[in-house]
């Protein structure tokens, strides 16, 4: 009991004004891991938006599988600084069952947890996601294709449509580097192109794989029916040698 009221009291510090105090709280949460895990999923629910986003942070930075569930729920929470911090923390854990919950998240009104579900898709690294991160390749704020172009370069093709998908949105992607006011996009433009190129490389690697195991497996079928012709004609021969 007196551990609990302890963390209790060092989550409600997690929403205190001052930030020594509050990054105090976080790194003594964080080394304690597992007995402080339930202090900050009841931080999760608390009143203070700080609270909630910063419990998420934590929870995020420990990568504490057990809030998971938590984490996706607070995707739906009323404040967009607790939703973008659970976007985070989820792409941390990199458990593809968050996919489905961050890609609906990219559709957020507020660009921070659109920007914070591009990024966790980035991180999570599931081939789900390369659609929607190209989609969002045309989205109002730069910040946030900035982040879709990075995660996109990090992510890795299903099949050839994912390829043709991509080539299909470098336009876009050019367009909005070249004319950007936003220093962070400038120099990006040959990103979504290096991308393409690192695509479709993977994909002629997979079809040259493909291509070599067909190959392999044409040989030993050759090789099994030359064997059972062999063994046909050496017992036909035995039968033969046999006969009086």
């Amino acid at each position: 009991m007196e551990d609990e009221s302890r963390f209790s009291k060092l989550v409600e510090l997690l929403g205190h004004h001052d930030k020594e105090e509050m990054y105090a709280a976080t790194d003594i949460l964080k080394e304690t891991g597992r007995p402080a895990v339930e202090a900050m999923l009841e931080g999760l629910k608390n009143g203070d938006v700080h609270i909630r986003s910063r419990c998420a942070w934590v929870l995020g930075k420990m990568e504490e599988e057990n809030a998971f569930e938590p984490l996706v729920e607070a995707l739906s929470d009323p404040e967009s600084k607790v939703r973008a911090f659970a976007a985070g923390a989820l792409g941390k854990l990199r458990n593809p069952k968050a996919v489905p919950h961050l890609v609906n998240a990219l559709g957020d009104e507020h660009y921070s947890v659109r920007k914070g579900s591009a990024w966790a898709l980035g991180k999570i690294g599931d081939g789900r996601a390369i659609r929607p991160l190209c989609a969002l390749l045309r989205d109002t704020d730069p910040g946030v294709v900035k982040i879709a172009i990075y995660s996109i370069h990090h992510l890795e093709p299903r099949d050839e449509r994912d390829v043709r998908f991509l080539e299909h949105c470098v336009g876009v992607a050019r367009n909005r580097t070249k004319t950007s006011v936003s220093p962070g996009l400038k120099g990006k433009a040959d990103l979504p192109r290096r991308t393409l190129k690192k695509w479709s490389e993977i994909i002629e690697r997979r079809k040259e794989q493909e291509r070599d195991v067909k190959k392999f497996l044409a040989e030993q079928a050759r090789e099994r029916r030359g064997r059972k012709k062999m063994g046909k004609l050496i017992r036909k021969s035995e039968l033969l040698s046999n006969r009086p």
